[in-house]
């Protein structure tokens, strides 16, 4: 199985890299990690999952988020 995993910040032109590297192979499945800005303005026509992380926790804690998504996602 072919996974694609990344992370989908806000920064300038991330929405349109991590679109053009979804479109470009054909992904067996397809998750991103990023914020509420990520999750609202983010769209394409190919299936992902998001993991939607809370950025003003710590970063233990919304890594400890990232990973059990992760583990639930993956298995």
């Amino acid at each position: 199985m072919t996974m694609f995993i990344a992370n989908l910040s806000s920064g300038k032109g991330t929405l349109g890299h991590v679109g053009r590297l979804m479109k470009e192979e054909d992904w067996d499945k397809v998750v991103l990690v990023t914020n509420p800005f990520g999750k609202e303005n983010f769209k394409s026509d190919k299936p992902f999952e998001m993991i939607v992380i809370d950025e003003r926790k710590p970063i233990k804690e919304f890594t400890e988020d990232i990973i059990k998504n992760l583990k639930d996602t993956i298995n």
